[in-house]
């Protein structure tokens, strides 16, 4: 009996050491994997942290850029004031990891940041033509542990080597076009006459602005131009076109426009200085038209013969339906904002514009409408209750569809055309000589004069920059507050910076 209890004994603190021994083992284990835990967690954590962070250098790089835009936009492309000035982007962007607020540094002199590095090793650096009106932005967030940065490297717009895009595309030019132009015979378009600027050095520059643009081809039919002209695919033409100005395009007919015979630069029959002709050509940014919101609607009113309410620059009318006239009705529309489905005008039908008080008429057309046309408008289908006032900004059609737009003439036309999906046919139909002062933005535009002749003049200083003031009127457009304004600077490197090149 003795030795059987000396044996329970034994076994007893056996089987304690064993319990022991595997407790601990059991508690190194979760320790074990506590420690993995805990480090699987930090792991998650601080990539999350690093995502977050550098998220918010990305999006207070976004801001920054979009900032510098609107201060060029508002300051025609001049941004000097707002060099080395820290730009203050909101914390619901930054959610409050900035380092510091970016700012912008012009790069006119070498620099050696990273980001100015990479750019100059990139394919679009033309080291034989440095531009100085390069800008470097800096953008670092951190969460007080990690940090993540952004170096910006921006050009103005159309600058740079192999650049995809150019001059922006609003009202700068007579005649522009996302994939062709073609002119009939007696078509002559130009700038206003200057021919009589003494200096034959000034001259040149006044008609090195381009008259006519296209993304596509240009086809002149032999007709001459007073200003330069750009068809970035070809121009087509005959050795009768003379150009009194310069011509880009990546695709010239042989033997066709050389200085001496077409490209007579200043429009000057003495002290001439020949104009260029080479492929310096990029393409114009096709923008949207706008589409404000109405805040009030109007009527047209068959016996007071007029649209009512109107004559509020300030207030957007929705007519509710298409703006028609037929069986000889005459019209008048006050100056303001007017939203139709579609705008047909029908042969001894008349849209007077009222010009008493200088402001203009813009009218937004939804295209809602089962004909092929959403404008149309017959000869005489537009008229001003007083002509001598008449002005390019009188009247403005804005359309974003892709029906075509026809308007038909026999007799003056003062008004802007944005629709840049649109093809477009302006015809003379009439055997008079008639005048046009005028802008045209569509798709295909076609000018056709078949008995008469069209004697187009366009100044580009006659309408503002941006459609954001009104369209070339004076009065930005109302209930449009997401109308895209010209982009001065493009983005032309984008480096996301390491943890050794972070300052």
């Amino acid at each position: 009996m003795k030795r059987m209890r000396k044996l329970s004994r034994k076994q007893k603190g056996v089987s304690l050491i064993l319990v022991i021994v595997m407790g601990t083992v059991a508690a190194l284990m979760a320790l074990a994997v506590m420690d993995s835990l805990i480090a699987a967690y930090r792991s998650i954590a601080n990539r999350l942290g690093s995502q977050e962070i550098t998220g918010a250098a990305e999006s207070s790089a976004q801001y920054s850029i979009a900032y510098i835009n609107q201060y060029a936009a508002e300051n025609g492309g001049d941004v000097h004031a707002i060099l080395d000035t820290p730009i203050l982007v909101p914390s619901e962007v930054s959610g409050s990891y900035l380092q510091s607020p970016p700012m912008v540094k012009s790069l006119s002199n070498p620099d050696t940041s990273p980001g100015w590095t990479a750019f100059q090793n990139s394919a679009i650096w033309d080291s034989n033509n440095p531009s100085t009106d390069y800008l470097r932005l800096n953008v670092v967030a951190t969460n007080g542990i990690d940090k993540s940065g952004v170096t910006v490297i921006l050009g103005p717009n159309g600058y740079g080597k192999n650049l995809p895009t150019g001059k922006n595309s609003f009202f700068s030019n007579a005649i522009l076009s996302s994939n062709s132009t073609t002119l009939g015979t007696n078509v002559n378009i130009a700038l206003p006459d200057k021919s009589n600027i003494p200096d034959a050095q000034e001259r040149a520059k006044y008609y090195s602005q381009t008259v006519l643009q296209s993304n596509g081809t240009l086809n002149l039919n032999g007709n001459s131009i007073g200003g330069s002209i750009s068809g970035l695919d070809g121009i087509t033409s005959d050795a009768s076109s003379k150009i009194f100005g310069n011509v880009h395009s990546t695709n010239l007919p042989n033997n066709v426009f050389t200085p001496e015979t077409n490209v007579l630069g200043d429009a000057s029959s003495s002290g001439i200085i020949l104009g260029s002709v080479d492929n310096n050509v990029s393409a114009s940014d096709m923008v949207p038209a706008p589409t404000p919101k109405s805040n009030g609607n109007a009527n047209v009113d068959l016996n007071s013969k007029q649209i009512s309410p109107g004559g509020d620059s300030s207030q957007v009318y929705d007519l509710g339906s298409a703006l028609v006239l037929n069986n000889s009705t005459s019209m008048t529309i006050k100056p303001g904002n007017y939203i139709a489905d579609s705008v047909n005008i029908a042969p001894e039908s008349t849209l007077i514009i009222d010009t008493s008080s200088n402001q203009p008429v813009n009218i937004y057309v939804r295209g809602k409408t089962a004909d092929d046309s959403s404008i149309s408008i017959s000869a005489d289908g537009i008229s001003y209750s007083q002509p001598s006032s008449a002005k390019v900004t009188s009247v403005q059609l804005y359309y974003n569809g892709s029906k075509k737009t026809a308007i038909d003439l026999s007799n003056s036309f003062n008004g802007l055309v944005f629709a840049p999906k649109s093809d477009i046919t302006i015809t003379n139909v009439s055997s008079n000589t008639i005048d046009l002062n005028s802008a045209v933005v569509g798709k295909n535009v076609s000018v056709l004069s078949s008995q008469g002749k069209i004697n187009w003049t366009y100044d580009p200083t006659s309408t503002n920059a941006s459609l954001g003031q009104g369209g070339g009127g004076n009065n930005p457009i109302p209930g449009y507050n997401d109308l895209r304004k010209p982009t001065f600077f493009n983005v032309l490197s984008w480096q996301e910076l390491s943890k050794s090149q972070l300052p």
